[in-house]
């Protein structure tokens, strides 16, 4: 049955209501009127009636049967007016109760997916996010709407809830192991197990580092998750930042034996510089995380429309199957990276995404056909 917007259903409801009650009232006054007239004739007096048969037959007739006529007829006005408004008043008590019946039929009607949804509720609120709403066949519109609404809302509360439980596992793993080693190693330069030399105070140092790459990668992610991350945007253009950090960048990836490949056409784009560097920082540990055994890693920038194009491509093995829409998930690494030690916190690229979302950006990763991962960022143009 093809779904019709509720003021529809309300007018066709008030129509039918109108057009019912007023046929129930017309119908049954004609049918009261046809029997008090055939009660009426029926109870004249035979003179009456002869007289009444004269009058018919356009004859005159005897003046005593009109008069014993015209008195019937006296009596009979204010007996027919009596059960005529008798008649009235049941039939209208008569319509009001099949109105009635109908309003309920149809206030039935439009209000059960309401009350579903309003049960679907009470359980989200006491804590089942499972809980989903059905609206009828033949609900309106607006209701299929109100249905189809809240069941997104309860989807997504339900993802909140499994995305929280996962990340805060997740946070707990990723601090465990750096407090783990900190405690360790204070613990034995404390009891005279390790000696408190220059070579300990830089692991320990490192450490730290990594505790506050976490917590800020974190950061990046929650204040971009609501929407708050701070961004300094200026006009720039994208291969010259990429340019500046290649002193930074070279060192890290020729120790492991990994060449860098350059396509940095001119690419204009409003955009924060320092956020800027994070994010090709985070794709470039991510390519000497995952893909050092390709020996290659590409850069490329270019403008196309009205949007800059960062893309960095490795010859790595990959993302698995479905990992390339996974890939920038938190805390997600692919399988054959899953431990801490190689394959990071997990969450550089939600902080690539977390960046080029609050650029107004798109950040997208894929598998090449010849072997090896790109990532490709597209960030608005500058005017």
């Amino acid at each position: 049955m093809k779904a019709r917007r509720l003021r529809t259903q309300l007018t066709l409801g008030m129509l039918i209501f109108f057009v019912g009650a007023f046929g129930f009232i017309y119908g049954g006054a004609r049918m009261l009127d046809a029997w008090l007239l055939s009660r009426y004739l029926d109870s004249l007096p035979a003179a009456a009636q002869r007289a009444g048969r004269d009058l018919e037959a356009m004859r005159v007739p005897d003046l005593a049967d009109l008069r014993v006529l015209k008195e019937a007829a006296e009596a009979g006005n204010a007996q027919a007016q009596f059960y005529g408004d008798i008649g009235l008043a049941v039939l209208t008590v008569l319509a009001a109760c099949v109105a009635l019946w109908l309003a309920m039929g149809v206030g039935q009607r439009l209000a059960r997916p309401i009350e579903r949804v309003a049960q679907a509720a009470r359980r989200v609120a006491q804590g089942d996010l499972d809980a989903r709403a059905e609206p009828g066949r033949d609900s309106s519109l607006e209701l299929r709407q109100l249905v189809d609404d809240f069941n997104r809302m309860a989807d997504s509360l339900a993802a909140s809830r499994r995305e929280l439980k996962e990340s805060t596992a997740a946070i707990a793993h990723e601090l465990r192991t750096p407090l783990t080693i900190l405690r360790g190693r204070l613990q034995g330069i404390h009891d005279g197990v390790f000696a408190s030399g220059p070579a300990e105070i830089t692991a320990l140092i490192q450490q730290v580092d990594s505790l506050s790459r976490v917590v800020d990668d974190l950061r990046v992610v929650s204040l971009a998750g609501a929407n708050s991350l701070a961004l300094q945007c200026r006009p720039m253009e994208l291969a010259t930042e990429v340019e500046s950090l290649l002193p930074v960048i070279e060192p890290d990836l020729h120790a492991l034996g990994m060449r860098l490949e350059l396509d940095l056409r001119p690419a204009p784009v409003h955009a924060d510089p320092q956020r800027l560097r994070q994010m090709l920082i985070c794709l470039l540990d991510n390519a000497r995380r995952y893909a050092s055994e390709g020996g290659v890693v590409r850069i490329e920038t270019h403008a196309s429309g009205s949007a800059g194009v960062l893309r960095v491509l490795d010859r790595g093995a990959g993302f698995p199957p479905g990992g390339a829409e996974r890939a920038f998930e938190r805390f997600w690494r692919s399988e054959a990276s899953r431990s801490r030690q190689t394959g990071g916190s997990g969450l550089g690229l939600s902080v690539v995404r977390a960046i080029a979302d609050a650029h107004g950006g798109q950040a997208h990763a894929a598998n090449r056909p010849d072997g090896g991962a790109v990532l490709e960022i597209r960030l608005p143009a500058s005017p």
